[in-house]
């Protein structure tokens, strides 16, 4: 075991929040109860040994009574049961990456975890973490699918968009990040592949030195800042179902529209571009330009039959306790496509702008 690999230290959870109190407070209940959790096993002979962990929330211009009601919740919280450090700040509203930056700014732990403020972890999530670590002591990146929670209270439409972000027609590549991987051999798969990790659920050991070691996002990146940390961080990666956590989906197809077009941004930015609309798209301009509306029509035909197609084929997938119909996964899959591509034209707009240094 290299000396870089020889231990955890200590862990730092980042959370960036705005005005969703219900589901903060269901993020912080979950990660309190794999704090208490992992505190449980002290007794045992961890290896590596068991890491100490703090919470940094950052409110990103939040609402003072928002502020102050889960600041009562923290005090309320650690007072009962055992809890991790957790230290709060407040500023303007910034893009997300701007905001982790300035959350991170006065850490110094060596790991950073990176979680959603509408994300609930398992009990065994920092346990499981501990395990990839012995078995990859040199990796940078560790991380783990999101997934549908499924909870009673769940609508169809938020059902569906599970399925269709965990679709390859509908999602791309992207939709390695939303289901569960095929078995393997090894608990912990590696991968060169930075589209199978997202940030809602990322462990970053960072670098001792240099500007990503303090300043990690691009400061002007809208979304999908990910990509950029982890694709200049060092090779492979760590994939695993066992680090898999429970992501709140959007209730209403204005709210997933518009988290779409931040997603095409991000990856347009980031120079990606990860689903089949953009294909499709190029082609059909190209056969209208080549004065063929027949062929033009017939790629159109062809990618609606196809999204069609694959909504009855999710449908037949999906659990039994969870019906959904072919149509809101329709819904849901086209979302995603009308939203990502208007973000990415929206990105290409942007690439008048320079990229910001890491601010």
């Amino acid at each position: 075991m290299s000396s870089e690999g020889a231990g955890v230290g200590s862990i730092d959870i980042v959370i960036i929040t705005s005005d969703r109190y219900e589901q903060l407070t269901k993020s912080l209940e979950s990660l309190f109860a794999a704090f208490r959790f992992l505190q449980s096993k002290r007794g045992q002979k961890l290896s590596p040994a068991s890491p100490e962990i703090s919470i940094r929330l950052g409110f990103n211009g939040s609402s003072p009574d928002f502020e102050s009601k889960v600041q009562k919740f923290i005090s309320a919280a650690s007072q009962t049961l055992p809890a991790p450090a957790l230290s709060t700040q407040s500023m303007t509203e910034r893009n997300p990456g701007a905001a982790r930056n300035r959350v991170l700014s006065g850490s110094k732990a060596r790991w950073i975890f990176f979680c959603d403020d509408d994300v609930i972890v398992p009990e065994n999530l920092f346990l499981n973490f501990l395990e990839g670590v012995r078995l990859a002591p040199d990796t940078d990146i560790f991380g783990g699918p999101n997934l549908n929670p499924e909870t009673p209270d769940q609508t169809e439409f938020e059902r569906a968009q599970g399925l269709a972000l965990g679709s390859k027609i509908f999602a791309g590549p992207m939709h390695r990040r939303y289901k569960t991987n095929e078995p393997t051999s090894t608990p912990f798969t590696p991968t060169a592949n930075a589209m199978s990790l997202c940030l809602c659920n990322l462990f970053w050991r960072r670098s001792e030195k240099g500007p990503q070691s303090e300043t990690p996002f691009r400061g002007n990146l809208i979304c999908g800042e990910e990509l950029t940390l982890i694709n200049e961080s060092r090779r492979p990666y760590m994939v695993s179902d066992s680090l898999a956590v429970f992501h709140y989906r959007r209730k209403t197809v204005s709210q997933f529209f518009q988290q779409a077009i931040k997603y095409g941004i991000g990856r347009g930015q980031a120079h990606f571009a990860a689903t089949l609309v953009p294909i499709i798209l190029a082609a059909t301009l190209g056969a209208l330009v080549a004065h063929s509306p027949r062929l033009a029509l017939g790629l159109v035909m062809i990618y609606f039959v196809t999204l069609v197609v694959e909504s009855i084929r999710l449908k037949a997938s999906a659990s039994a306790r969870s019906p959904v119909s072919p149509r809101s996964i329709l819904l849901a899959g086209g979302t995603i496509h009308l939203g990502y591509s208007l973000g990415l034209l929206r990105a290409f707009s942007l690439r008048f702008e320079k990229l910001s240094p890491h601010a």
